[in-house]
């Protein structure tokens, strides 16, 4: 299934809404908007989810990714009761979930939440309840976040390389998670909170 240049929006479901065995999914250059129960729910694998705007979404998320080997790669994601999640339990990195090059912004509670063995990198989150946030294993690095309630939660995970400032909390770090090589400054609280 592909759908391609598409405005889908103000359907008191989800804008678009994939389940298991729907493989192979592409939704690229769209704007997803206004739609009562979240933007974008995919279930099936391989699913590339690139280059649309996602923005005043009700529910739950912008996107949400929960199948092996999904991308999540340069949207802008804004406005939603949450941004980006990801969540799959494999523990074979070449199935990882990727979210990355992405901007996400004015989300009511989380900009980008990951779970299990999901990589977030290489974006800009700010304004958001909390910027990224991973739990379980996935990975946070090279990303930006800044103007958030808490920029980075970090829950038995990694935290690697990222540009941390002008939140309230700059990382929050829960259960043995690493947290490495990151540039954390100009934090209106505490810069990393254990």
């Amino acid at each position: 299934l592909t759908v391609t240049d598409s405005r889908v929006w103000n359907n008191a479901g989800r804008g678009i809404y994939v389940d298991a065995s729907n493989d192979y999914l592409v939704v690229s250059g769209n704007v997803i908007e206004y739609n009562g129960q979240g933007g974008v729910y995919v279930n099936g694998t391989d699913a590339l989810i690139e280059g649309n705007e996602i923005g005043r979404n009700g529910g739950s998320w912008g996107v949400e990714v929960y199948a092996v080997r999904g991308r999540v790669l340069d949207n802008v994601v804004y406005g939603n009761a949450n941004g980006v999640y990801a969540s799959e339990s494999s523990s074979v990195a070449a199935n990882r979930i990727v979210i990355a090059d992405n901007r996400v912004f004015g989300n009511n509670s989380a900009g980008i939440q990951a779970n299990y063995s999901a990589e977030v990198r290489n974006n800009e989150s700010w304004d958001n309840g909390t910027g990224i946030g991973v739990y379980y294993g996935a990975q946070a690095h090279d990303n930006l976040t800044w103007d958030n309630g808490t920029g980075i939660y970090a829950y038995q995970s990694v935290a690697r390389d990222n540009r941390v400032w002008g939140n309230t909390t700059g990382i929050e770090t829960v259960y043995n998670s690493e947290i490495v090589g990151n540039r954390v400054y100009g934090n209106s609280g505490v810069g990393v909170l254990a």
